[in-house]
Protein backbone atom coordinates (compact mmCIF):
# COMPACT_ATOMS: atom_id res chain seq x y z
CA UNK A 1 0.00 0.00 0.00
CA UNK A 2 3.04 2.05 0.92
CA UNK A 3 4.50 1.48 -2.51
CA UNK A 4 1.13 2.78 -4.76
CA UNK A 5 0.18 5.55 -2.36
CA UNK A 6 4.02 6.89 -3.44
CA UNK A 7 3.79 5.52 -7.23
CA UNK A 8 0.65 7.77 -6.93
CA UNK A 9 1.98 10.49 -5.18
CA UNK A 10 5.00 10.82 -8.18
CA UNK A 11 2.53 10.51 -10.84
CA UNK A 12 0.56 13.45 -9.53
CA UNK A 13 3.90 15.40 -9.26
CA UNK A 14 4.40 14.85 -12.86
CA UNK A 15 0.99 15.60 -13.89
CA UNK A 16 0.95 19.00 -12.28
CA UNK A 17 5.10 19.66 -13.88
CA UNK A 18 3.38 19.12 -17.41
CA UNK A 19 0.22 21.22 -16.96
CA UNK A 20 2.29 23.84 -15.55
CA UNK A 21 4.41 23.88 -18.25
CA UNK A 22 2.06 23.57 -20.39
CA UNK A 23 -0.35 26.55 -19.22
CA UNK A 24 3.20 28.60 -19.40
CA UNK A 25 2.86 28.86 -23.27
CA UNK A 26 0.01 30.61 -25.10
CA UNK A 27 -2.78 28.78 -26.11
CA UNK A 28 -5.44 28.47 -29.04
CA UNK A 29 -6.33 32.16 -30.50
CA UNK A 30 -3.43 33.67 -29.13
CA UNK A 31 -3.87 35.22 -32.87
CA UNK A 32 -6.85 35.25 -34.70
CA UNK A 33 -7.37 31.76 -36.56
CA UNK A 34 -4.06 29.80 -35.03
CA UNK A 35 -5.38 27.05 -32.61
CA UNK A 36 -2.97 24.17 -30.73
CA UNK A 37 -2.51 21.64 -32.52
CA UNK A 38 -0.13 19.50 -30.73
CA UNK A 39 2.22 19.90 -27.38
CA UNK A 40 4.35 17.46 -26.05
CA UNK A 41 6.14 18.74 -22.53
CA UNK A 42 8.09 15.21 -21.08
CA UNK A 43 11.80 15.69 -22.99
CA UNK A 44 14.29 16.03 -20.15
CA UNK A 45 18.03 15.29 -20.70
CA UNK A 46 16.62 11.58 -20.18
CA UNK A 47 15.53 11.87 -23.56
CA UNK A 48 16.47 15.20 -25.62
CA UNK A 49 18.74 13.25 -28.00
CA UNK A 50 15.59 11.27 -29.31
CA UNK A 51 14.29 14.98 -30.36
CA UNK A 52 17.52 16.55 -31.05
CA UNK A 53 20.02 13.20 -31.57
CA UNK A 54 23.47 15.21 -31.41
CA UNK A 55 22.75 18.89 -30.45
CA UNK A 56 21.24 17.79 -27.18
CA UNK A 57 25.08 17.43 -26.39
CA UNK A 58 25.70 21.18 -26.19
CA UNK A 59 22.47 21.62 -23.99
CA UNK A 60 22.72 19.03 -21.77
CA UNK A 61 26.90 20.35 -21.29
CA UNK A 62 25.56 24.06 -20.18
CA UNK A 63 22.95 22.68 -17.75
CA UNK A 64 19.98 21.17 -19.80
CA UNK A 65 16.10 21.20 -17.40
CA UNK A 66 13.20 20.61 -19.38
CA UNK A 67 11.97 21.44 -23.20
CA UNK A 68 7.66 22.27 -23.68
CA UNK A 69 6.78 22.03 -27.41
CA UNK A 70 3.70 23.57 -28.45
CA UNK A 71 2.58 23.61 -32.52
CA UNK A 72 0.15 25.73 -33.76
CA UNK A 73 -2.03 25.98 -36.92
CA UNK A 74 -4.13 27.86 -39.38
CA UNK A 75 -5.38 26.56 -42.84
CA UNK A 76 -2.41 25.11 -44.04
CA UNK A 77 0.47 27.19 -41.83
CA UNK A 78 1.92 25.96 -38.52
CA UNK A 79 4.11 27.27 -36.20
CA UNK A 80 6.11 25.51 -33.60
CA UNK A 81 7.15 26.90 -30.08
CA UNK A 82 9.97 24.97 -28.33
CA UNK A 83 10.91 26.22 -24.87
CA UNK A 84 14.38 25.23 -23.37
CA UNK A 85 14.33 25.37 -19.70
CA UNK A 86 17.95 25.86 -18.41
CA UNK A 87 19.74 25.11 -15.24
CA UNK A 88 20.87 29.07 -14.76
CA UNK A 89 20.27 32.11 -16.92
CA UNK A 90 24.35 31.82 -17.53
CA UNK A 91 23.49 28.21 -19.31
CA UNK A 92 20.55 30.07 -21.43
CA UNK A 93 22.74 32.70 -22.49
CA UNK A 94 25.51 30.45 -23.65
CA UNK A 95 23.58 28.27 -25.59
CA UNK A 96 21.96 31.24 -27.04
CA UNK A 97 25.13 32.52 -28.10
CA UNK A 98 26.45 29.65 -29.39
CA UNK A 99 23.08 28.78 -31.68
CA UNK A 100 22.35 32.82 -32.48
CA UNK A 101 24.98 33.36 -35.16
CA UNK A 102 24.89 36.84 -36.52
CA UNK A 103 21.87 38.70 -34.49
CA UNK A 104 19.49 40.41 -37.02
CA UNK A 105 17.17 42.87 -34.26
CA UNK A 106 13.30 43.27 -34.93
CA UNK A 107 11.99 46.26 -32.84
CA UNK A 108 9.06 44.82 -32.37
CA UNK A 109 10.52 41.94 -29.33
CA UNK A 110 10.95 43.03 -26.30
CA UNK A 111 14.20 40.25 -25.26
CA UNK A 112 17.49 39.42 -26.44
CA UNK A 113 16.72 37.92 -29.72
CA UNK A 114 17.95 37.40 -33.91
CA UNK A 115 14.64 36.75 -35.98
CA UNK A 116 14.63 35.48 -39.95
CA UNK A 117 11.49 34.49 -41.78
CA UNK A 118 11.90 30.69 -40.60
CA UNK A 119 12.82 30.94 -37.29
CA UNK A 120 13.12 33.80 -33.98
CA UNK A 121 15.61 32.59 -31.56
CA UNK A 122 14.94 34.26 -28.17
CA UNK A 123 16.81 34.40 -25.04
CA UNK A 124 14.54 35.36 -21.57
CA UNK A 125 16.18 34.48 -18.51
CA UNK A 126 16.89 30.71 -17.98
CA UNK A 127 14.67 30.02 -21.55
CA UNK A 128 16.48 29.49 -24.86
CA UNK A 129 13.27 29.81 -27.14
CA UNK A 130 12.52 28.71 -30.54
CA UNK A 131 9.69 29.88 -32.72
CA UNK A 132 9.73 28.24 -35.97
CA UNK A 133 8.08 29.15 -39.13
CA UNK A 134 7.69 26.25 -41.09
CA UNK A 135 6.60 27.33 -44.26
CA UNK A 136 9.39 30.51 -44.29
CA UNK A 137 6.27 32.57 -45.77
CA UNK A 138 6.47 36.16 -44.26
CA UNK A 139 2.70 36.64 -43.63
CA UNK A 140 3.62 34.56 -40.79
CA UNK A 141 5.90 37.04 -39.27
CA UNK A 142 3.06 39.02 -37.45
CA UNK A 143 1.72 35.64 -35.57
CA UNK A 144 5.60 34.62 -34.78
CA UNK A 145 5.94 38.43 -33.00
CA UNK A 146 2.11 38.60 -31.45
CA UNK A 147 3.34 34.61 -30.14
CA UNK A 148 6.97 35.64 -28.77
CA UNK A 149 5.83 38.77 -26.83
CA UNK A 150 3.13 36.58 -25.27
CA UNK A 151 5.54 34.44 -23.91
CA UNK A 152 8.22 36.54 -22.79
CA UNK A 153 5.93 38.63 -20.92
CA UNK A 154 4.94 35.48 -18.29
CA UNK A 155 9.17 35.41 -17.84
CA UNK A 156 11.09 37.83 -15.36
CA UNK A 157 14.41 39.22 -16.93
CA UNK A 158 17.50 38.16 -15.53
CA UNK A 159 20.29 40.50 -15.45
CA UNK A 160 23.38 40.05 -17.92
CA UNK A 161 25.49 37.33 -16.71
CA UNK A 162 29.33 38.91 -14.96
CA UNK A 163 30.98 36.44 -17.09
CA UNK A 164 30.47 39.52 -19.99
CA UNK A 165 33.07 41.89 -17.79
CA UNK A 166 35.64 39.09 -17.93
CA UNK A 167 36.94 40.02 -21.05
CA UNK A 168 38.07 43.78 -22.00
CA UNK A 169 35.57 45.97 -24.26
CA UNK A 170 38.18 47.65 -26.51
CA UNK A 171 38.75 46.00 -29.24
CA UNK A 172 36.08 43.37 -29.23
CA UNK A 173 34.14 42.55 -32.25
CA UNK A 174 30.76 42.69 -31.03
CA UNK A 175 28.44 39.79 -31.19
CA UNK A 176 31.28 37.66 -31.29
CA UNK A 177 31.40 36.40 -27.68
CA UNK A 178 30.82 32.72 -26.79
CA UNK A 179 30.53 30.88 -23.41
CA UNK A 180 32.35 27.99 -23.01
CA UNK A 181 32.18 25.07 -20.77
CA UNK A 182 33.35 21.73 -22.02
CA UNK A 183 34.38 20.10 -24.65
CA UNK A 184 31.58 20.58 -27.14
CA UNK A 185 30.81 24.28 -26.24
CA UNK A 186 35.26 24.54 -27.09
CA UNK A 187 35.31 22.51 -30.16
CA UNK A 188 34.23 25.53 -32.56
CA UNK A 189 37.12 27.95 -30.90
CA UNK A 190 40.29 25.66 -30.84
CA UNK A 191 41.30 22.49 -30.25
CA UNK A 192 43.80 22.25 -27.43
CA UNK A 193 44.66 18.43 -26.74
CA UNK A 194 42.37 16.12 -25.47
CA UNK A 195 39.19 16.31 -24.13
CA UNK A 196 39.01 17.51 -20.66
CA UNK A 197 42.33 19.53 -20.90
CA UNK A 198 40.80 22.86 -19.91
CA UNK A 199 39.09 21.85 -16.72
CA UNK A 200 35.66 22.80 -18.06
CA UNK A 201 33.36 19.92 -17.26
CA UNK A 202 33.68 20.35 -13.39
CA UNK A 203 31.72 23.84 -13.91
CA UNK A 204 34.44 26.24 -14.96
CA UNK A 205 33.11 28.63 -17.10
CA UNK A 206 35.12 30.66 -20.01
CA UNK A 207 34.20 33.10 -22.40
CA UNK A 208 36.05 34.05 -25.86
CA UNK A 209 35.60 36.62 -28.48
CA UNK A 210 37.38 37.85 -31.49
CA UNK A 211 39.35 40.48 -31.53
CA UNK A 212 41.28 43.18 -33.63
CA UNK A 213 44.55 44.17 -33.24
CA UNK A 214 46.60 47.97 -33.75
CA UNK A 215 48.28 46.45 -37.25
CA UNK A 216 44.16 45.04 -38.12
CA UNK A 217 45.03 41.56 -37.81
CA UNK A 218 42.69 39.18 -35.75
CA UNK A 219 42.52 37.04 -33.21
CA UNK A 220 40.82 34.78 -30.82
CA UNK A 221 41.01 35.86 -27.02
CA UNK A 222 39.94 33.48 -24.68
CA UNK A 223 39.41 33.82 -20.29
CA UNK A 224 38.67 30.88 -18.17
CA UNK A 225 37.81 31.15 -14.38
CA UNK A 226 38.98 28.75 -12.03
CA UNK A 227 38.27 28.27 -7.91
CA UNK A 228 41.62 29.82 -7.18
CA UNK A 229 45.23 29.49 -8.73
CA UNK A 230 46.37 26.91 -7.42
CA UNK A 231 43.97 24.89 -9.47
CA UNK A 232 44.46 27.59 -12.62
CA UNK A 233 48.14 26.40 -12.54
CA UNK A 234 47.48 22.91 -12.64
CA UNK A 235 45.42 23.17 -15.38
CA UNK A 236 48.45 24.93 -17.56
CA UNK A 237 50.53 22.15 -16.09
CA UNK A 238 48.51 19.16 -17.57
CA UNK A 239 48.01 21.65 -20.90
CA UNK A 240 52.21 21.77 -20.53
CA UNK A 241 52.12 17.74 -20.54
CA UNK A 242 49.20 17.12 -23.10
CA UNK A 243 49.24 19.98 -25.86
CA UNK A 244 47.95 19.07 -28.89
CA UNK A 245 50.55 17.01 -31.48
CA UNK A 246 49.72 19.70 -34.06
CA UNK A 247 50.99 22.57 -31.89
CA UNK A 248 54.91 23.21 -31.72
CA UNK A 249 55.74 24.65 -27.78
CA UNK A 250 58.00 27.84 -28.06
CA UNK A 251 58.08 28.91 -24.47
CA UNK A 252 57.09 27.14 -21.27
CA UNK A 253 56.97 28.30 -17.68
CA UNK A 254 54.77 27.90 -14.37
CA UNK A 255 53.34 30.94 -15.70
CA UNK A 256 52.76 31.04 -19.48
CA UNK A 257 53.18 28.58 -22.56
CA UNK A 258 53.48 29.91 -26.12
CA UNK A 259 52.86 27.32 -29.34
CA UNK A 260 52.54 27.61 -33.07
CA UNK A 261 49.75 26.12 -34.71
CA UNK A 262 49.88 24.08 -38.51
CA UNK A 263 49.30 27.53 -40.13
CA UNK A 264 52.50 29.45 -38.26
CA UNK A 265 49.63 31.34 -36.00
CA UNK A 266 50.62 31.44 -32.33
CA UNK A 267 48.93 31.02 -29.19
CA UNK A 268 49.84 32.56 -25.79
CA UNK A 269 48.13 30.83 -22.37
CA UNK A 270 48.83 33.36 -19.61
CA UNK A 271 47.85 32.35 -15.70
CA UNK A 272 46.59 35.56 -13.95
CA UNK A 273 45.47 35.14 -10.56
CA UNK A 274 42.59 32.25 -10.94
CA UNK A 275 42.43 32.75 -14.85
CA UNK A 276 43.75 31.39 -17.48
CA UNK A 277 44.00 34.41 -19.90
CA UNK A 278 44.24 32.93 -23.68
CA UNK A 279 45.08 34.40 -26.79
CA UNK A 280 45.15 32.85 -30.40
CA UNK A 281 45.41 32.94 -33.71
CA UNK A 282 48.37 35.90 -33.67
CA UNK A 283 50.59 36.70 -36.31
CA UNK A 284 52.97 37.58 -33.86
CA UNK A 285 53.91 37.20 -30.04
Amino acid sequence: MNYMRKLLYVVCILYCQISLAEDFLPGSNFAEGWEVSWSRVHYTSSNLHKYINGAADLFLEFGFDSLTIRRYQKGEEELGLEVYKMKTPLAAYGVYLMKCGREVSSEDISARHTVNRFQFLILRDRYFIQVINYSGSKENLDAMTLLSNMLIKGIKPAEEPEILNWLPQKGRTAGSERIVCGKYSLQSIYRFGPPGILGLENRNYGIAAEYKAADGSTFTRLRIKYPDEHKAAEILTGINQNLDLSLAKIKSSNDVLVFQDDKKKYGIIEKNGNFLDIRLHLKRY
